[in-house]
């Protein structure tokens, strides 16, 4: 059974957010390196941020979301979950 849009959207940008190199304030250390925001980057697609989450269905008692999800250069999909309260995804 397939869910709706909206929170195929939500889980997607959740997934995405929480993968995407976050930005970070400049370092005394000049081997810390920055993402560089560049045409070559944003134009990635799929291999910057992964594939959108599929199969997106809740466990028995509503507590956890389960979907599937390809991360950027893996071949196939992997299973994982997060809590109805959000928190840091976990790969089965």
């Amino acid at each position: 059974m397939r869910t709706s849009t909206p929170l195929s959207l939500v889980l997607a940008l959740f997934v995405i957010g929480s993968t995407f190199p976050q930005a970070q304030a400049p370092s005394a250390s000049p081997k810390a390196e920055k993402f560089q925001l560049t045409v070559d980057s944003i134009m990635r697609g799929p291999d910057l941020v992964g594939y959108a989450p599929d199969g997106l269905r809740w466990s028995a008692d509503s507590q956890k979301l389960y979907f599937d999800w390809r991360k950027p250069g893996e071949d196939e999909a992997s299973t994982y979950w997060v809590a109805r309260t959000g928190g840091t995804r976990v790969i089965i």
